[in-house]
């Protein structure tokens, strides 16, 4: 992985083993995020992403991520430490078949996951005129997350993020 910024194999998630299952929902819980991601377009209307990551410093571990679940990984260096990280990302409706898998073996993150999985459900095909009822409830499950993870201490930045 040494010199690779982004790199994404596959937009669906592959089915998984009980096994791997429970092991990955273990580093879910310990080192990722399941978050609803808010951004604005430019004619100021809100935009919601569902996304699951997992950061790590390991290579195999990332690689490992890839070759059983799909999704990708992107790169980065934290400055004061001068160590390289990983972010193993899957989204969509590829995060929503991953959390359905591995939703029985979540522990602290498992309130999280089910509301991710609510608002990919509710989420209806790409480009679908979305109503105004489902535009809130998007806003909805939005802030929930936001507030679950304030009620773990997890600070959660300023700018819409909920990670």
């Amino acid at each position: 992985m040494p010199g690779v910024k982004r790199r994404y194999t596959r937009m669906r998630c592959f089915v998984l083993t009980e096994l791997d299952s429970a092991y990955i929902a273990g580093l879910l819980d310990a080192d990722g995020s399941v978050r609803i991601h808010k951004q604005f377009t430019s004619g100021g209307a809100s935009r919601y992403t569902l996304d699951v990551r997992i950061a790590n410093t390991d290579t195999k571990l990332i690689e490992y991520l890839i070759n059983t679940v799909g999704g990708g990984v992107r790169e980065h260096v934290q400055a004061s430490r001068r160590l390289v990280c990983y972010s193993w990302t899957i989204c969509a409706v590829a995060a929503l078949e991953f959390l359905q898998q591995v939703l029985p073996y979540m522990r602290t993150k498992k309130a999280e996951a089910e509301i991710g999985i609510r608002f990919q459900k509710q989420r209806g095909t790409v480009g679908q005129h979305r109503t105004y009822e489902e535009k809130e409830m998007d806003e909805t499950l939005y802030l929930r997350c936001k507030e679950l993870k304030k009620e773990r201490g997890i600070r959660v930045p300023v700018g819409g993020a909920s990670s």
